[in-house]
């Protein structure tokens, strides 16, 4: 099968997005470009604006429009933080948020079993752990995004980062050393 990734926000949905990439390669899935009638499309949103809300539902609908066949996957913030995102989303067969975004392949799976909507979006817990995030080649050679930290705990009343990233967590500094030592065999001359 096919996969296409078009990834809306910062640097950390890159991250994100290139890690799931990765997985979905090590389950057997080749990857293309997203005009290029993927089985499976992958949006990983935003919704730290309006306007980036606004322009997840668009490229949604566009990629619903332009990909009939194509099972729709959203994932990202913007699915993290709407309590109704099926509702808010009917273009998509599988909803993910940030915690469930690893059981991908399985979801895709389980839509090809059941050709029912998929939802997993289980709420950021205290103390929970930030997950290998290690992306595979992210169509450059010589520079990488290593996250190392995620969430905040600040819940300032303008932002949305805690609701939608969950509290602060750190990766230990023996997985830092472990990741870097992996993208260095990888070719990376760079890791941001």
């Amino acid at each position: 099968m096919t996969a296409a990734f078009f990834t809306l926000g910062c640097k950390v949905n890159r991250v994100d997005s290139d890690t799931l990439r990765g997985k979905l390669e090590a389950s057997g899935f080749l990857t293309v470009a997203p005009e290029d009638g993927p089985d499976v499309l992958v949006l990983n949103s935003c919704a730290v604006t309006a306007e980036s809300e606004r322009k997840t539902r668009q490229k949604l609908r566009h990629f619903r429009a332009s990909n009939r066949d194509a099972i729709l996957v959203l994932t990202g913030c913007a699915v993290q933080v709407n309590d109704q995102a099926a509702a808010a989303y009917p273009e998509a067969d599988i909803l993910l948020g940030h915690r469930d975004a690893g059981d991908l392949a399985e979801c895709i799976d389980e839509f090809l079993r059941t050709h029912q909507p998929v939802v997993r979006v289980t709420p950021h817990a205290r103390n929970e752990s930030l997950t290998e995030t290690l992306p595979r080649e992210s169509g450059s050679r010589t520079r990488a995004n290593l996250k190392i930290e995620d969430g905040c705990d600040r819940w300032c009343s303008y932002c949305i980062i805690p609701r939608a990233r969950g509290g602060v967590r750190s990766k230990p500094l023996q997985q830092v050393h472990a990741e870097l030592a992996q993208l260095d065999k990888q070719g990376f001359c760079e890791v941001v």
